[in-house]
């Protein structure tokens, strides 16, 4: 099984997590208020394909329900699409999220990597990729936008070219945009006149339901109609099913994060600066990237001691030794990670413990 952050969790072990990427607002009021009032309905089945669940996303987008397919959570819908298309080559944009390569290897299907480098900050080179997608012309390629765990963002001028290469010998694009609402950059559903593009979203993330799971795909009828054949009926419980209605409609929880997330993000970068044995990659997600001067276990290890955890990227292709993953969370989390950081980078400097560090 893959690696994935959020396992030092436990709040009995009093350890502040930014290796989960979550909104730290929480668990909206109106999903806490739902729940409570709502109990005496758990005794009923859910929709077998959540059909209102998705008219509610369907009338968000401005799409037909016949556009929309319920996951238990995002990752269920990347299993789903490889077992509905079974291609036989898939490309993966490298680094990125590992349940990816799982999924299409689990359908028998050859990976294929290409990898973005860090000399470049992680940015794509177009013409090298359409090159690679017309030589090795896959049955499916996958892109994360934002990417995690390098918090990178490709325009949809360049999305529509790798549709049309794709489209040119009946390929798909499946893009993952589980970390587009934080951003509200433009997203790739304005290309979704082509009938090769597959779009996988998140309400786990945005919405802090990461113990709930909801997921949903956008994409052609063509395409959701063979994943409905593929799935298991009754994924999503009744729960995950009728709170899409409440989050679609809760402005004020859509509001705070917004402020949240623009102030924090501001702080951060500003507060990252002083961290002289960190590099921050550009970020259009809630996580930053960072490289380290030393291994970054060390660190993981020295920041556990206290009462912090951090991802490292030791699993992810290209990003082995030296690389962490760090989620945005409150003002206070955040200044207590910072606090945590220089006391750390003062040590390191009074006992010269990494000669490589500059000051």
């Amino acid at each position: 099984m893959n690696v994935h952050g959020g396992y030092n969790g436990n709040k009995k072990e009093k350890v502040l997590d930014f290796s989960v990427n979550l909104n730290p607002l929480g668990v909206p009021e109106s999903v806490k208020a739902y729940i409570v009032n709502n109990l005496g309905a758990l005794d009923t089945y859910p929709e077998i394909e959540a059909r209102t669940a998705r008219q509610y996303l369907a009338r968000e987008h401005g799409l037909e329900s016949s556009n929309i397919i319920m996951g238990n959570g995002a990752v269920e819908l990347i299993y789903l699409l490889a077992k509905t298309v079974k291609p036989k080559k898939v490309l993966l944009i490298q680094p990125t999220f590992s349940e990816y390569e799982r999924a299409f290897r689990l359908s028998d299907a050859e990976c294929i990597h290409y990898f973005l480098k860090s000399d470049d900050d992680f940015k794509l080179d177009l013409e090298d990729l359409l090159y690679t997608i017309l030589i090795h012309k896959p049955g499916v390629m996958v892109m994360c936008n934002p990417n995690n765990p390098t918090a990178t963002y490709i325009k949809n001028k360049a999305i529509k070219k790798i549709i049309e290469a794709l489209k040119s010998y009946g390929g798909i694009l499946m893009i993952d945009e589980s970390f587009s609402a934080f951003e509200n950059m433009p997203t790739a559903i304005s290309l979704l006149y082509y009938d090769n593009l597959f779009l996988l979203r998140s309400m786990t993330k945005y919405y802090a339901i990461a113990g709930i799971r909801l997921g949903y795909g956008i994409g052609a009828k063509e395409i959701i109609d063979q994943m409905q054949l593929q799935k298991e009926p009754w994924t999503l419980n009744a729960i995950a099913s009728n709170i899409v209605e409440v989050l679609l409609k809760d402005e004020e929880y859509q509001l705070k994060t917004k402020k949240w997330y623009k102030e924090e993000k501001a702080y951060f970068l500003e507060g990252i600066k002083k961290i002289h044995f960190l590099t921050v990659f550009e970020s259009k997600a809630n996580f930053f990237l960072c490289h380290c001067e030393f291994d970054s276990e060390e660190l993981k290890s020295r920041l556990l001691e206290k009462g912090i955890f951090i991802r490292t990227c030791h699993d992810f292709a290209s990003l082995e030794g030296k690389y962490i993953r760090i989620a945005l969370r409150n003002r206070a989390e955040n200044r207590l990670l910072f606090e945590a950081l220089i006391a750390i980078q003062e040590a390191l400097k009074e006992k010269k413990e990494v000669p490589s560090l500059s000051y």
